[in-house]
């Protein structure tokens, strides 16, 4: 039976990226922008490391790109 066929057929394999990129917006560009909405909107690094697991570090610099007044420079030692 053709129905019996199909059914065994492989199915192609997808990846997330890949429904991304027929509309022209690659995966990682979805990934960045999704962290700085949220780092505009809540200016919390510890957030950023808890939904992102993101270091200190990378939540620090997503935080003063979406909030450059808040960039207070080197502490003195």
């Amino acid at each position: 039976m053709k129905n019996q066929d199909v059914a065994r057929r492989p199915r192609p394999r997808r990846c997330a990226s890949c429904r991304f990129q027929r509309v022209g917006l690659p995966a990682g560009r979805l990934w960045v922008d999704r962290i700085v909405d949220e780092a505009r909107h809540s200016a919390d690094p510890v957030r950023l490391m808890d939904l992102f697991g993101l270091s200190n570090l990378s939540a620090t610099g997503y935080l003063l790109s979406a909030h450059p007044d808040k960039n207070i420079g080197t502490i003195a030692p």
